[in-house]
């Protein structure tokens, strides 16, 4: 029991650290767009974003120890835990391209986060046709999120060849989920008959 919930625990800080570097490295990419307008604002930007990182840091470097023994034994949590900080460098020098290799040889675990970090990376990098295939395997681990993205790719034809159906099959697992923009676009399809027999009472559900 208590490994479970040390597991459990691990995969939560996965995913909060995920969601916050993925953020901050939003937001330090448009700061550095526009340092040149607003130095001081980046400079006392930079400078918040490094107490922050810090703070991070020193709360999670007291699990990496341990974390990093039970990743050796193969413990998927731990490793991914590690992926995941290696990734964003929090408690652990940032060493992007390893923390990369690591997520692909993560197995199927029924967790999303591994795959969705690799969709921002080869999206950020505009290598559009692996971001889509990891946007596809996150789908395929039910992320709701990832599954409507796909949907919409499949409509638009953005990074595949257009397919509507394909699209509302997205839509509709997505929507089973309660993914209110999935929802949303599957009701547009029913409207529509796009990809689907045009059902208006379908659409207003």
């Amino acid at each position: 029991r208590n490994s479970y919930k040390y597991n459990s625990l691990l995969e939560a800080l996965s995913e909060l650290i995920s969601d916050i570097g993925s953020d901050i490295d939003d937001e330090v990419d448009e700061k550095e767009a526009s340092k040149d307008e607003d130095y001081e604002g980046y400079i006392t930007f930079k400078t918040k974003m490094s107490r922050l990182h810090n703070l991070l840091g020193s709360f999670i470097g007291k699990l990496i120890a341990n974390a990093k023994d039970l990743s050796s034994q193969g413990n998927l949590s731990a490793q991914l835990f590690m992926a995941v900080m290696k990734f964003y460098g929090y408690g652990i020098g940032r060493d992007i391209d390893t923390a990369v290799a690591e997520l692909e040889a993560m197995p199927e675990n029924g967790s999303s986060l591994d795959e969705s970090i690799l969709f921002l990376h080869y999206f950020k990098r505009k290598d559009y046709k692996k971001a889509f295939y990891w946007l596809k395997k996150a789908a395929e681990q039910d992320s709701a999120d990832a599954q409507n993205m796909v949907g919409e790719c499949y409509e638009a034809g953005t990074w595949v060849d257009e397919d509507k159906s394909e699209a509302v099959k997205w839509y509709q697992k997505a929507a089973a989920q309660g993914d209110a923009t999935a929802q949303c676009n599957l009701a547009k399809c029913y409207s529509d008959g796009c990809g689907i027999d045009e059902n208006k009472a379908e659409a207003f559900k």
